[in-house]
C-alpha cells in the first residue's frame, strides 16, 4: 500500500504503542495537565511517527491538527 492510501493513525493505534489507553492518549493531545509532561512528550512523539491527524478539527473546520 502506497503511503498516500495507507490508512491514518487512530487514537487507538497511538495508544497502543506508547502503551497507554486511548483516554490518556485523547487527555495527552487536548493539552490536560493530568498527563505527566514526559508521558505527554512519548504520546507526541509516537503521534507524529505515526502520521496522526485530528478528525474532529477536520470535522469542525476543515483545519488539520498535524502534529509535527
Amino acid at each position: 500500500m502506497s503511503e498516500r492510501n495507507k490508512p491514518a493513525a487512530t487514537m487507538a493505534d497511538i495508544a497502543k504503542v506508547a502503551g497507554v489507553s486511548v483516554s490518556t492518549v485523547s487527555r495527552a493531545l487536548s493539552g490536560s495537565s493530568l498527563v505527566a509532561s514526559a508521558k505527554v512528550e512519548e504520546i507526541l512523539r509516537v503521534a507524529r511517527d505515526a502520521g496522526y491527524v485530528d478528525r474532529k478539527s477536520t470535522r469542525l473546520n476543515s483545519s488539520h491538527l498535524v502534529i509535527s
